[in-house]
């Protein structure tokens, strides 16, 4: 799957934080199962902890930019907002406690979409669109 952030695909950046992740964890198992008779005893409990500090490197990274990553669907989305429909009321304010909302019109098809849903996406799209 591939993710982006301004324009750039992440997924092999996200790829090697899942490494980190899951050889971090793997060798921290392998310094808690391996019995202390092969000689690794004063080693062991910095391996563990190196080891350790990696996956929980790894498993932090992918949380952090996963989800700061777009998807090429939602890319699709600011595409087709930004080309394909008319924008005809900006900024309506809809309550209190709730985003206000961009009025468009797509081919005849009135829609509310949340506005800074609306300017991530379509800035996004355009960032995406530059790189080519």
């Amino acid at each position: 799957m591939r993710n982006y952030i301004n324009g750039n695909d992440i997924g092999w950046l996200l790829t090697l934080f899942a490494l980190f992740f899951f050889v971090g964890a793997a060798l921290a198992l392998v310094m808690l199962i391996l019995p202390k008779k092969y000689g690794l005893s004063s080693q062991r409990g910095n391996v563990f902890a190196i080891s350790s500090i990696v996956s929980l490197f790894g498993l932090v990274a992918l949380g952090v930019f996963s989800s700061q990553a777009f998807s090429l669907d939602e890319l699709e989305m600011g595409r087709h907002w930004k080309n394909d429909c008319k924008l005809i009321e900006v900024n309506i304010p809809t309550g209190t406690f709730t985003d206000s909302v961009n009025k468009l019109d797509c081919t005849g098809v009135i829609i509310n979409v949340p506005t800074n849903i609306f300017n991530t996406y379509t800035s996004q799209w355009e960032m995406y669109n530059e790189r080519g």
